[in-house]
């Protein structure tokens, strides 16, 4: 089936609005980006310049009594747990020989 001339000329008339259609669906999903993008650099800067209110422990961190029975009862048990001649050789400072010995003046 041919081509007509009266099609042809309807064709080359809406050539460029197929054309601009074209454009704008190749250009959607980057202009889509964009905005998310945008959305999300807003959504950071509200948070970094907003107050966050703390969030209650739901479990895991125990409460403490404030009456200083139950702090008593850990500074007790915390003295029995710990040693009373901690070992002196954990801390052991390293030096090198060479370091420090030789001194440049023309600097």
């Amino acid at each position: 089936m041919p081509i007509q001339p009266i099609d042809l000329q309807t064709l080359f008339v809406k050539m460029n609005q197929v054309g601009r259609e074209q454009a704008v669906l190749k250009n959607s999903a980057v202009v889509q980006q964009e905005k998310q993008g945008s959305e999300i650099v807003k959504k950071h800067q509200h948070d970094d310049r907003s107050v966050n209110q703390a969030e209650t422990p739901e479990s895991g961190a125990e409460k403490v009594k404030e009456d200083g029975k139950k702090g008593a009862m850990n500074q007790k048990q915390g003295k029995k747990k710990e040693p009373e001649n901690p070992a002196p050789a954990e801390k052991e400072i390293l030096s090198d020989p060479d370091l420090g010995t030789k001194i440049d003046f023309s600097g």
